[in-house]
Protein backbone atom coordinates (compact mmCIF):
# COMPACT_ATOMS: atom_id res chain seq x y z
CA UNK A 1 0.00 0.00 0.00
CA UNK A 2 1.21 3.66 -0.75
CA UNK A 3 2.09 5.92 1.53
CA UNK A 4 1.25 8.55 -0.79
CA UNK A 5 -1.00 8.57 -3.98
CA UNK A 6 -0.40 11.76 -6.70
CA UNK A 7 -3.91 12.33 -8.19
CA UNK A 8 -2.99 14.11 -11.81
CA UNK A 9 -5.94 16.61 -11.89
CA UNK A 10 -7.16 17.62 -15.18
CA UNK A 11 -6.40 20.79 -17.46
CA UNK A 12 -8.67 23.33 -17.12
CA UNK A 13 -10.82 23.80 -20.60
CA UNK A 14 -12.61 27.07 -21.24
CA UNK A 15 -14.45 29.37 -23.90
CA UNK A 16 -14.81 32.95 -24.46
CA UNK A 17 -18.37 33.55 -25.25
CA UNK A 18 -18.80 34.51 -29.54
CA UNK A 19 -14.77 33.26 -29.91
CA UNK A 20 -14.18 29.95 -31.94
CA UNK A 21 -12.09 27.52 -30.15
CA UNK A 22 -10.65 26.74 -26.39
CA UNK A 23 -8.17 28.60 -24.09
CA UNK A 24 -6.41 25.80 -21.60
CA UNK A 25 -4.57 26.30 -18.27
CA UNK A 26 -2.64 23.20 -16.57
CA UNK A 27 -4.15 21.39 -13.86
CA UNK A 28 -2.21 21.73 -10.67
CA UNK A 29 -0.38 18.69 -10.73
CA UNK A 30 1.56 20.24 -14.06
CA UNK A 31 2.12 23.64 -12.53
CA UNK A 32 5.31 24.56 -13.39
CA UNK A 33 7.60 26.57 -10.31
CA UNK A 34 7.60 29.39 -11.99
CA UNK A 35 3.85 29.09 -11.76
CA UNK A 36 3.70 27.91 -7.59
CA UNK A 37 5.89 31.24 -7.24
CA UNK A 38 3.29 33.08 -8.97
CA UNK A 39 0.51 32.04 -6.61
CA UNK A 40 2.64 32.81 -4.17
CA UNK A 41 3.12 36.20 -5.00
CA UNK A 42 -0.80 36.13 -5.62
CA UNK A 43 -1.46 34.75 -1.71
CA UNK A 44 0.34 37.64 -0.29
CA UNK A 45 -0.49 40.37 -2.18
CA UNK A 46 -2.99 42.61 -0.88
CA UNK A 47 -3.41 45.59 -3.02
CA UNK A 48 -5.76 44.44 -5.42
CA UNK A 49 -4.32 45.77 -8.83
CA UNK A 50 -1.39 43.67 -8.17
CA UNK A 51 -3.47 40.84 -7.84
CA UNK A 52 -4.83 41.35 -11.07
CA UNK A 53 -1.91 41.64 -12.72
CA UNK A 54 -0.93 38.31 -11.12
CA UNK A 55 -3.61 37.05 -12.17
CA UNK A 56 -3.94 37.69 -15.67
CA UNK A 57 0.15 36.98 -16.00
CA UNK A 58 -0.38 33.49 -14.98
CA UNK A 59 -3.61 33.21 -17.42
CA UNK A 60 -1.47 34.72 -20.17
CA UNK A 61 1.29 33.10 -20.06
CA UNK A 62 -1.09 29.46 -20.42
CA UNK A 63 -3.37 30.85 -23.00
CA UNK A 64 -1.32 33.62 -24.93
CA UNK A 65 -4.79 33.90 -27.62
CA UNK A 66 -6.36 35.70 -24.70
CA UNK A 67 -4.15 39.01 -25.33
CA UNK A 68 -5.75 39.75 -28.79
CA UNK A 69 -9.48 39.61 -27.35
CA UNK A 70 -8.64 42.63 -25.44
CA UNK A 71 -10.64 41.06 -22.41
CA UNK A 72 -11.81 43.40 -19.62
CA UNK A 73 -10.00 42.88 -16.44
CA UNK A 74 -12.78 41.50 -14.43
CA UNK A 75 -12.83 38.49 -17.02
CA UNK A 76 -9.31 37.23 -15.92
CA UNK A 77 -10.80 37.64 -12.72
CA UNK A 78 -13.62 35.38 -13.44
CA UNK A 79 -12.02 32.71 -15.47
CA UNK A 80 -9.15 32.87 -12.32
CA UNK A 81 -12.56 32.11 -9.84
CA UNK A 82 -13.36 29.01 -12.34
CA UNK A 83 -10.00 28.20 -12.23
CA UNK A 84 -9.64 28.10 -8.55
CA UNK A 85 -12.96 25.99 -8.00
CA UNK A 86 -12.07 23.57 -10.73
CA UNK A 87 -8.66 22.90 -9.33
CA UNK A 88 -9.81 22.83 -5.49
CA UNK A 89 -9.24 26.13 -3.88
CA UNK A 90 -6.05 25.61 -3.18
CA UNK A 91 -4.22 27.92 -5.55
CA UNK A 92 -4.47 31.73 -4.43
CA UNK A 93 -5.97 31.64 -1.40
Amino acid sequence: MADFVLKKRKDFVFEVDGVEGEFTLPGRSALTFDDVALFDRLRSEEDTTMRGSIIKEFILKHAPGLKKLDLADMAYLDIMQAYEIAQGRALGE
